[in-house]
């Protein structure tokens, strides 16, 4: 299975832009991924680090954490998490990948890791929140770092 196949919020050509930028993530540094869902980006991302340097994904998420809003989709849901967990193993990804299941300002207060070559942002999407999770993970930024935001400037996140 790759990818592609799985389940998921975003469409291929997303992942293919995750795909590449995680491949030029050197081994030496993290790749950071807030909000994972059911681990259809981490798996790009994931997918791209095995391609490129072999740096290591974090994918952080509160999954089914008392306080995590169910949504839409589902996100609280326990079967979220257990189908995140099942789709990176399909892809043969699971040992490549760090689930962090926490949320975002506080994974970052509690970090110990590398530094973080590529940062991808696709947590909470109201303003306030995202200027958090910036401010919490930048002093963890490699000095060659990149930024990722899912979902900018639609109707729904402006």
């Amino acid at each position: 299975m790759k990818p592609e196949d799985l389940s998921g919020l975003i469409d291929a050509d997303q992942g293919e832009v995750l795909r590449a930028l995680a491949a030029a993530v050197p081994a030496g540094c993290a790749i950071v991924e807030v909000g994972s869902f059911k681990g259809k980006s981490t798996a790009f991302l994931a997918d791209g680090a095995r391609l490129g340097g072999g740096a290591r994904v974090y994918a952080v998420d509160p999954w089914d954490l008392p306080g995590n809003p169910y949504g839409k989709h589902g996100f609280s849901a326990p079967e979220v998490r257990e189908a995140f967990e099942s789709q990176l193993k399909a892809c043969r990804l699971w040992s490549r990948v760090t689930p962090v299941r926490a949320f975002s300002v506080d994974a970052a207060a509690r970090w110990m890791g590398p530094k973080i070559g590529l940062l991808y942002i696709d947590g909470d999407h109201e303003e306030a929140a995202v200027r958090a999770d910036v401010a919490a993970w930048s002093e963890h930024l490699a000095d060659d770092h990149v930024i990722v935001f899912d979902d900018l400037d639609t109707k729904r996140n402006p």
